[in-house]
């Protein structure tokens, strides 16, 4: 009977700490934020207006000091996210882009978005030293400087303004002569020294300009127009002048280019949207367009008569 307690208070005393092993775990694994240390900051995202709101918004919370960036990818209109005790840089940007590429996320002060580049072959005539990059996404960023998560606080609120990075304008181009718009096929324009990138955790710009291609897929009764979107455009008080190349290729399969220096009509706030520029000179394709004799594009194949049979020996 004795030997029958002591094995009962055993096994109840092994029971008794398994359920306080377990709620002591229990605890550690279900600590709120302030518990550890961490804080609430709750995220509110104010997009300007009249705009495709993007899909989603990235946080990178830099600790200042040094440290592993903390990272959060939320909803547009913003979020919770969950941080230690200190003061921090924060960057935030649109995360649905396409053709916008992040690079050196370790450090706010490096941190780069730009554009993939393209060959440049058809333009290096006109543009030797320049880059031929992709057209970005619309792009929107702001940043906040020395944001504090203090000790006495449950939860902060960070109220974000995203600003658009890229500009959008449109070229026109008239074209004049007998045939018009009809004796074109494509037409491809490139505009030189503006921006292919953008540092979001300075809100500066490269030190070296790009070339920016943009297709014209709008034809009408006497112009042709193309939608252009660049990260900004460099300033020409250093001798950055803008100059635009249009290649054109005609129906007759001949290509004809022309240049143009366009700095004094993107001398302008492209910011503010609806700007049209319009290139100074109409151009006249009708003589090009009427004889295959300009530069041609492709393979020229002229097929004549087939002659005499030869008879050859398998």
């Amino acid at each position: 009977m004795l030997l029958q307690r002591i094995r009962f208070f055993k096994v109840f005393g092994i029971f008794v700490m398994s359920i306080m092993v377990a709620a002591v775990t229990g605890c550690s694994n279900g600590l709120s934020p302030n518990d550890e240390g961490q804080h609430n900051v709750l995220i509110n995202v104010t997009w300007p207006s009249g705009i495709n709101v993007p899909a989603g918004v990235r946080a990178i919370f830099y600790p200042i000091g040094g440290g592993t960036p903390i990272v959060y990818n939320l909803p547009a209109s913003g979020g919770k996210a969950d941080l230690s005790i200190g003061t921090y840089q924060v960057v935030f940007f649109n995360n649905d882009t396409e053709y916008v590429i992040l690079n050196n996320t370790d450090n706010d002060s490096t941190l780069e978005a730009y554009t993939s580049e393209q060959s440049k072959a058809s333009v290096s005539s006109s543009f030797p030293s320049e880059n031929v990059v992709n057209m970005p996404d619309m792009f929107y960023s702001y940043k906040v400087n020395a944001f504090t998560v203090k000790s006495d606080s449950i939860s902060e609120v960070l109220n974000v303004l995203p600003k658009a990075r890229v500009d959008s304008f449109v070229v026109r181009v008239y074209i004049g002569g007998k045939t018009g718009v009809a004796g074109i096929s494509s037409a491809t324009g490139y505009i030189s020294n503006v921006y292919g990138g953008f540092f979001p955790g300075t809100e500066t710009y490269p030190k070296t300009g790009s070339i920016i291609p943009s297709v014209f897929n709008d034809k009408e009764s006497n112009y042709i127009d193309a939608t252009v979107r660049t990260f900004g455009v460099m300033s020409a008080s250093n001798n950055n002048a803008q100059t635009f190349r249009l290649s054109i290729t005609l129906t007759n399969d001949s290509t004809i280019s022309y240049d143009w220096d366009i700095t004094k009509q993107l001398n302008t706030d492209l910011s503010k949207g609806n700007v049209m520029v319009t290139i100074p000179d109409e151009v006249d394709i009708s003589s090009s367009s009427s004889s295959s004799s300009s530069s041609p594009s492709g393979f020229s194949v002229t097929v004549t008569g087939w002659g005499d049979p030869i008879n050859v020996n398998i």
